[in-house]
């Protein structure tokens, strides 16, 4: 940034236009060392001292609005964008962000963060119905049903775990300036299975379970292709007698639900609180102790309470959609 004795006397230097540019730099550079000019700045400095007159920045004029008229547009600019941010609606409305913020605090307009869910396509919908009324039905006939489900599910972990910057803090009388190092260009990754059940809680192997609650039980996966291979639905045919619900299997899993399943709207997410709580090494093996030690601190009451709430989703689904067939009616 020049100052304006800087600026008066590379117009001097300029003088009538007989010198070049290149000439003229070198001038303002041997009184000026200190400063480094660019040949575009010079010519911008130049250009508007013969446009306007002066060497000094124009000052854009700002349009002001009374207070009433203000406060109409803040408003009608929420009913026009709602999604617009502070800054983005306080340029294109000329009324500062701070008077925005004050506006929109009195009519209690407040922002609200949204929530991603997964895309649903045309027919998901209504196989997600279907599937909550056949539970709901098998729980009405058999009490016990919902206890004999064995949900299964995948997750990755990594050693480069997310560490959000929001729950990190350093009390200090003076700032350290320190840093957690998060990310790795190269790091380890372990892929988790794990099963759940409302009897035996959290489940690493099948042969763990009783006989008696094997030959009872309905064996639960998610519809990835590796799941929908024909030779893995023949062995899941034949070693759980048709006792398995999955894609294309005796009892449709519904695509894209997760908040169907203990696993995804529950047991991954706290799983992952707890192994990426402190930043990791980048060791595999220290990596799996650190997730079978998070898996042994859950109890089975834990597990239990949580899978009351999946029977009660089903349930929940079961009366919307009756209700939802009342209200067409």
């Amino acid at each position: 940034m020049l100052t304006l004795e800087q600026r008066i006397y590379l117009i001097q230097c300029y003088g009538t236009g007989e010198e070049c540019y290149r000439v003229v730099i070198n001038k303002f550079n041997e009184k000026y060392p200190e400063v480094s000019i660019s040949n575009v700045g010079a010519k911008k400095l130049v250009n508007k001292f013969l446009e306007t007159g002066s060497v000094l920045d124009i000052k854009k004029s700002k349009k002001w609005l009374n207070e009433d008229d203000a406060d109409v547009l803040a408003l009608h600019s929420v009913r026009e964008a709602t999604r617009l941010s502070l800054r983005r609606r306080a340029i294109e409305t000329v009324i500062s962000k701070s008077y925005l913020q004050r506006i929109f605090k009195q009519n209690r307009i407040l922002p609200f963060k949204p929530k991603f869910r997964h895309t649903l396509e045309e027919d998901n919908e209504t196989k997600r119905l279907d599937f909550c009324l056949e539970i709901g039905n098998r729980i009405l006939n058999d009490v016990g049903f919902h206890k004999r489900i064995l949900f299964s599910d995948e997750s990755t972990f990594s050693t480069n775990g997310v560490v959000s910057s929001q729950h990190c803090r350093y009390w200090s009388e003076t700032n350290p300036h320190f840093t957690i190092s998060c990310r790795r260009q190269y790091f380890k990754k372990v892929n988790v299975w794990c099963a759940v059940s409302y009897t035996n809680g959290i489940i690493d192997k099948l042969d763990e379970l009783p006989l008696s609650y094997r030959t009872r039980m309905f064996f639960q996966q998610d519809g990835c292709p590796a799941h929908h291979a024909v030779t893995v639905r023949n062995w899941l045919n034949s070693e759980f007698n048709e006792h398995w619900i999955g894609r294309d299997g005796p009892i449709l899993w519904p695509p894209r639900s997760p908040d169907l399943t203990i696993l995804d709207f529950y047991l991954w997410g706290r799983l992952k609180q707890i192994v990426y709580r402190e930043p990791l090494e980048n060791y595999e093996e220290q990596l799996k102790t650190i997730i079978q030690n998070a898996v042994k601190s859950l109890s089975i009451e834990e597990i239990v309470l949580t899978n009351l709430e999946l029977e009660l989703k089903f349930v929940q689904k079961k009366e919307e959609h009756y209700l939802n067939k009342k209200i067409l009616v």
